[in-house]
């Protein structure tokens, strides 16, 4: 075979391999807004985030962590995804420790109340938002069905047919070409839409599942064996009333018997100043209204009850007062889209900036 032939044939390999890389990676989008806040986390300086927050969309839409450095100096990240069960927390907590030593960890209670742990979107939210690591295998392993593992690991497997979905593709793409030309989220992972709900009157009850318990004991002896000693468990403000049982003080007294810390500022909205009628874009979420509150109350909190050392390298400083040199321009806009009725979703910094 002629020189020639043998340098096109390997050219031709390269280019296929490439070609299969970047379509694997452009399609595999199970939710946009998850995708980009994960793939931003990663573009984080290593040991720069001084808190680490956990949980489903209360986490991300609840608390804006440029605010909270323009307010109290230390950084912070959510490793949240729509809907993220309980049993996918040791796994953020590996991807947390993986690049980074946060001084404090805050982990939402809400991934614990839902009864199937295993359901398959929520699941696919975190484990194919993650990059390919050997944290992304074991989380296939710990939360996967034995006979469903191999769509999970050939991720283009499942998302080959999101050419229907092509758009939402093209701006995770585009989204995650802006992270990396600025090297850093603007927002970090924060999503909210402009709007203000009042109360409907939906009751609901609120108690740990037989599976969140199994795994928040799970969590919590991983915390131990870790030696993760600063670790506040939370629970978010909501507008939907709820009907309680005896499940979350169980879970509450395994949370302080394990030594750890319990906030539950659902009871604690009329301190914190939630406005039932403004605060929430539906029963679940708070809007901007909201999150200004909640952000302001928890990194008091934070600040109060732990030892947060807010000192940072000169880069990793930089980064921080852009962020929260535009909080004025960001929080005002939002805030101006409720008053007009202007509603819409943003997670991406083209919605913000």
């Amino acid at each position: 075979m002629k020189k020639k032939h043998i340098i096109r044939i390997v050219v031709f390999a390269v280019v296929s391999v490439l070609a299969i890389s970047f379509l694997n990676s452009f399609l595999s989008v199970p939710r946009a807004k998850d995708v980009i806040g994960i793939y931003a986390f990663h573009k984080e300086p290593e040991d720069s985030i001084d808190v680490a927050l956990v949980g489903p969309s209360e986490t991300y839409t609840s608390f804006y962590s440029p605010l909270a450095y323009e307010q109290f100096g230390f950084t912070s990240y959510a490793l949240a995804v729509g809907g993220m069960r309980g049993v996918c927390y040791p796994s953020a907590i590996r991807e947390m420790e993986a690049t980074q030593d946060p001084q404090v960890y805050v982990l939402e209670l809400y991934g614990f109340i839902y009864k199937d742990q295993y359901e398959e979107a929520s699941i696919r939210a975190w484990v194919d938002s993650l990059p390919d690591s050997e944290n992304r295998d074991q989380t296939i392993r710990e939360t996967v069905p034995p006979e469903k593992r191999r769509d999970y690991e050939d991720k283009y497997r499942k998302y080959h047919g999101n050419w229907i979905n092509r758009r939402d593709c093209m701006n995770a793409f585009l989204d995650k070409m802006r992270i990396s030309r600025q090297g850093y989220s603007i927002t970090k992972n924060f999503a909210t839409e402009t709007a203000a709900m009042p109360p409907d009157g939906q009751t609901m009850n609120y108690a740990i599942s037989e599976d969140g318990m199994k795994y928040l004991k799970e969590t919590l002896a991983f915390l131990q064996e870790q030696g993760i000693e600063n670790v506040l468990f939370v629970r978010t403000p909501e507008q939907v009333q709820y009907k309680e049982n005896d499940s979350v003080d169980e879970a509450v007294r395994m949370i302080r018997d394990a030594g750890y810390d319990y906030l539950d500022m659902y009871g604690l909205q009329e301190e914190i100043g939630i406005d039932p009628q403004k605060d929430f874009y539906n029963p679940f979420h708070c809007n901007i209204y909201g999150a200004e509150k909640i952000t302001a109350y928890l990194g008091q909190y934070l600040t109060e009850h732990y030892e947060i050392d807010t000192s940072h390298t000169e880069e990793v400083a930089a980064e921080w007062e852009h962020c929260a040199s535009c909080n004025e321009e960001i929080i005002g806009m939002l805030k101006e889209r409720i008053e007009k009725g202007q509603k819409r979703y943003c997670f991406a910094q083209r919605d913000f900036l």
